[in-house]
């Protein structure tokens, strides 16, 4: 993400995206909108989601005493957000499980070897 592009600006233009292509997408904009006053308030300056403020916003979601339902609602869009980022070649945020995932290869869930006569499971 340039420097001229605010945290406001991304989740703007991701809205907008979205309801170009037919989502409503509009709970998920008082989502964003409410993570953009969050990041203002406890990041400020930050232009993307950064690990911190992604985990700040959970934990403070977590200390309201919310429900796990809840935490997902709240974390969709702000990852959709840094994907979205990401893909634009900003600095969108990729969780360390995405990483690992991505380097390993991917392997069927049965393996057939020869000798063990029939399917195996991977290690």
């Amino acid at each position: 993400m340039s420097p001229d592009i605010t945290l406001a600006d991304a989740i703007t233009a991701l809205v907008a995206e979205k309801r170009a292509v037919g989502y409503k997408y509009a709970g998920e904009e008082r989502v964003l909108a409410r993570f953009a006053a969050f990041c203002r308030s406890q990041f400020p300056g930050l232009g993307a989601p950064s690990q911190a403020s992604v985990e700040a916003w959970l934990a403070a979601a977590r200390q309201r005493g919310v429900q796990p339902a809840t935490l997902q609602t709240l974390a969709a869009p702000v990852r959709e957000l840094a994907r979205w980022l990401g893909r634009r070649g900003g600095a969108g945020l990729r969780p360390a499980r995405w990483r690992a995932a991505q380097a390993r290869p991917l392997r069927p869930a049965h393996l057939h070897r020869p000798g063990t006569g029939g399917l195996v499971r991977p290690d």
